[in-house]
């Protein structure tokens, strides 16, 4: 039953248990190739990127859903602590960087509509924000080409890995209206939005 609220009623649950305890943060994995997931954890929760992690899970754990695709994920950290802490914050911030970021280059061009891309290099000039595309629904892309959602799996990697390994951070999830297409938001840890 998607999209009805549960998953965020559920994250909400989580988030009031633990910190009945004293916790003040919470950490969990998705797979950065799922949309849907990623408007969720960025722009709902407003998770934080720590950590891209190659085949978490090992390259194949037998289930055919992970078959020939491996199992790449984000490791997130969500900040629940009391002072912090506001659920309607991440849609705010979201809705506020949504008209900013209309040119950013595409770090991982032709990855969605080709299958195999490579990398946009930069000179010392880092761009302030970069986008890395993904497509609407990985499952339909796999269930048409297996080598094309494979394909994506390893831009995206090389992507993620290295933005995150230049300094910059996965701050939200953008879709497109006009052209379906769907975009993360990554900025330099120099630019202040």
């Amino acid at each position: 039953v998607q999209n009805h609220g549960i998953g965020r009623r559920l994250k909400e649950f989580q988030r009031d248990a633990v910190r009945e305890i004293g916790a003040t943060r919470m950490y969990w994995t998705y797979d950065p190739l799922v949309a849907r997931n990623a408007h969720f954890n960025l722009n709902r929760l407003g998770v934080r990127v720590v950590e891209y992690v190659k085949n978490m899970y090992g390259a194949d754990t037998g289930s055919a859903m992970h078959s020939g695709f491996g199992t790449d994920r984000f490791v997130v950290d969500w900040n629940i602590g009391a002072d912090s802490f506001d659920i309607d914050a991440p849609a705010a911030q979201h809705a506020a960087m949504t008209g900013s970021i209309g040119s950013a280059p595409l770090l991982n061009a032709g990855a969605v509509d080709h299958g195999h891309a490579e990398i946009t290099h930069f000179d010392k000039n880092l761009p302030a924000i970069l986008h890395v595309e993904i497509p609407a629904d990985i499952f339909a892309v796999r269930a048409k080409s297996a080598e094309r959602a494979s394909n994506l799996r390893e831009s995206t990697r090389r992507a993620f890995r290295w933005a995150l390994a230049n300094d910059y951070s996965v701050d939200s999830f953008e879709h497109d209206d006009i052209t379906g297409r769907m975009f993360y938001v990554l900025t330099h840890a120099s630019t202040n939005l």
